[in-house]
C-alpha cells in the first residue's frame, strides 16, 4: 500500500491524537491527504477512574446540598449528563456516526466542509479526509474580511441546523475556535467553514428549536 504517515502529530487533545497521512488516490490519479484520529493509550482505563470519582462526588453533594446551598440544583441529573458526555468523548464510532449525520445536514452547501469518514475506520481509530484550513484566531486577512468569516460561522453552526426542515436537527456541541477551520482555495471562489471534532453533539427536535426561537 502506498501510504505515508507523518512522524509528528498534527494535533493533540485530552483523549486523542491526530496524525496526518498521504496515500495514492486511485480514482483521481493523484494523492489523497487524510487524518487518523486515535485514542491515547490507557485513556479508557483512566476515564473509568475519573467516572468513579465523579459518581462519588455527585453522591456527596446530593447528601449535603441543603447545607451548602444547592437546594434547587438537580445534582444527580447534572452529573449524569456530565458522565454521559465523558463517555462520548472516547466513543469514536459514535463520532463517526455524527460525522456522517453532519455531512447530510450540510450536503446542500459547499460553504460548510465536514470531513468525510473513510471505510477503514474502526472502534479505536477514525480515518477521515484532511481539511486544509486555519483556525479563526490565527489572524489572517480573509477573503471578505473578518465580518464575513463571523457571519459564515454563525450561519453554519447556528442558523443551518436551527432552521432545518428535519424533525430532529444535529448541532455541534463543542464549537470553540479549535474545532473551526477557515478554508480558502483557488479552485473555489468563496470562503469555506470546516467543522471538525464531532465527538460532542446534540439533536434538537423541531419543537425545541421553535421554543428557542420564541425565547
Amino acid at each position: 500500500t502506498d501510504l505515508h504517515i507523518d512522524e509528528t502529530l498534527l494535533a493533540e487533545a485530552s483523549v486523542a491524537a491526530l496524525i496526518r497521512f498521504d496515500s495514492a488516490d486511485r480514482d483521481a490519479g493523484g494523492r489523497f491527504t487524510g487524518v487518523f484520529k486515535a485514542l491515547k493509550t490507557s485513556v479508557v482505563d483512566k476515564l473509568q477512574q475519573e467516572l468513579v470519582a465523579l459518581q462519588a462526588t455527585a453522591a456527596l453533594l446530593e447528601q449535603q446540598r441543603e447545607s451548602i446551598g444547592l437546594q434547587q440544583m438537580q445534582v444527580s441529573a447534572l452529573f449524569e449528563k456530565v458522565l454521559l458526555e465523558l463517555h462520548r468523548e472516547v466513543d469514536l464510532q459514535a463520532e463517526q456516526q455524527s460525522l456522517r449525520a453532519a455531512a447530510q445536514l450540510y450536503r446542500h452547501t459547499r460553504r460548510v466542509w465536514v470531513p468525510r469518514v473513510l471505510p477503514v475506520s474502526t472502534a479505536s481509530l477514525t480515518a477521515m479526509e484532511f481539511i486544509p484550513g486555519v483556525h479563526p484566531e490565527q489572524g489572517r486577512d480573509y477573503r471578505g474580511g473578518a465580518r464575513r468569516v463571523a457571519q459564515l460561522i454563525f450561519e453554519a453552526i447556528i442558523c443551518m441546523p436551527l432552521f432545518s426542515t428535519a424533525e430532529r436537527a444535529l448541532f455541534h456541541a463543542d464549537p470553540h475556535g479549535g474545532n473551526i477551520l477557515i478554508v480558502e482555495q483557488d479552485t473555489f471562489p468563496h470562503l469555506q467553514i470546516g467543522l471538525i471534532d464531532w465527538s460532542l453533539t446534540v439533536y434538537l427536535s423541531r419543537s425545541q428549536r421553535t421554543q428557542i426561537m420564541q425565547m
